[in-house]
Formats: structure tokens, C-alpha cells, sequence
């Protein structure tokens, strides 16, 4: 039996996620970017072993504080989507995260990157 650890589903048009999603226990990687997703699955939160999530360029509005109860996850890439605030659950990533993709940049003087890297 093959066990899934990577899926890619970028560039699909796709408008939502499934649930079921949340049953790829052995996921590390997930990829959704450029599609046109608006909602988060709740069941991404089950994912214990993801370690990459990109959701960038997206139409997510609202981003489930649940997320940042996932403190296995290395690289989170959500830029390019419509969400104006990040949950208060987001504090406790910061000490796992090593790289973060963001829409910061645009109010920085001077502009600087989406994507921030910890220097290990």
C-alpha cells in the first residue's frame, strides 16, 4: 500500500478543498496555489505530519484560527489571497516556522520580499 506524502494541486481552477482531505494522515506536503479556493477545511488541522501547506493566490477570506494550532508545519505560503487579519493562534507557529509567505512586503519602506526565512 502506497501512503500519500506529497499532493500538488496547483493550477486547477479548483474552488474549494474536500473534507476529506484531513484523512491523508501521512501528508507532508500540500500544494493548492493559483486556484480560486475561498475556504480553509477545518480538517487540515488533522494533518499531524504536514510540514509544507501553500495556498497562495487563492480567494481565501478567512484564514481558521485552528491553523496555527499546527506546529509541525515549516513553510506556510498564503500570500495572494483576500484575508485581512491572521488569527492570534498564529503566535504559536512562530517558534516552527521557517519560512512564511506573506502580503506584508507591500506596506514595508522599502518594499521587501513575500517570502520571510529563518536563518538557522
Amino acid at each position: 500500500m502506497m501512503l500519500l506524502q506529497v499532493l500538488r494541486l496547483d493550477h486547477n481552477e479548483l474552488a474549494s478543498i474536500p473534507s476529506e482531505i484531513g484523512e491523508l494522515q501521512m501528508l507532508n506536503e500540500l500544494s493548492f496555489a493559483d486556484n480560486k479556493v475561498q475556504m480553509l477545511p477545518l480538517t487540515l488541522v488533522k494533518l499531524k505530519q504536514l510540514r509544507m501547506l501553500n495556498f497562495a493566490e487563492n480567494q481565501v477570506k478567512h484564514i481558521p484560527a485552528e491553523l496555527g494550532e499546527m506546529k509541525e508545519l515549516r513553510v506556510l505560503h498564503m500570500h495572494g489571497n483576500r484575508f485581512t487579519q491572521l488569527p492570534c493562534s498564529f503566535v504559536h507557529l512562530a517558534g516552527s516556522l521557517d519560512e512564511l509567505s506573506l502580503e506584508w512586503f507591500m506596506y514595508a519602506k522599502p518594499p521587501r520580499s513575500k517570502l520571510v526565512k529563518r536563518d538557522h
